[in-house]
């Protein structure tokens, strides 16, 4: 299967960029619900696009001509198969930065910081003693 020929050119190009390939993508031509009488009733203007691998399917019937919604179907589909490219990426790019962020190590100056509050957390409990420690004592 392929794409119809008098299909334009930029949108297969855009199904390319991302390898969105004919092959993938189920087609089905229903009746249209709504209004329009006969007509609506005897053609099967209402295209369904199902993307096999991704699983995103869309349905569209905006228009009276099968053409027309069936490029607006595939318009669709391939803006949500693009959302999810990039909601994808989004999610690596963030999972590579925590990964990188935690295995980072502090800087000198955090380190020596972090020591010195330490110390000065531990001066400040050793002065403080237990009560009953002292009444025997005076």
């Amino acid at each position: 299967m392929s794409f119809p020929p008098d299909f334009p050119s930029d949108l297969i190009e855009r199904a390319a960029l991302l390898s969105v390939r004919p092959e993938d993508i189920e087609e089905t031509f229903t009746r249209g619900s709504g209004k329009g009488g006969q007509r609506r009733n005897k053609r099967s203007t209402c295209v369904m696009l199902r993307h096999m691998p991704t699983g995103i399917s869309v349905r569209c019937d905006d228009e009276r001509d099968q053409y027309q919604n069936r490029l607006r179907a595939y318009v669709h589909l391939l803006e949500k198969v693009q959302a999810l490219v990039k909601e994808r990426k989004a999610a690596e790019a963030q999972e590579k930065f925590l990964t990188r962020k935690r295995h980072a190590r502090r800087p000198r100056g955090v380190q020596e910081r972090v020591l010195r509050e330490k110390k000065q957390r531990g001066e400040t409990k050793k002065t403080r003693g237990n009560p009953l420690s002292h009444r025997g004592e005076g």
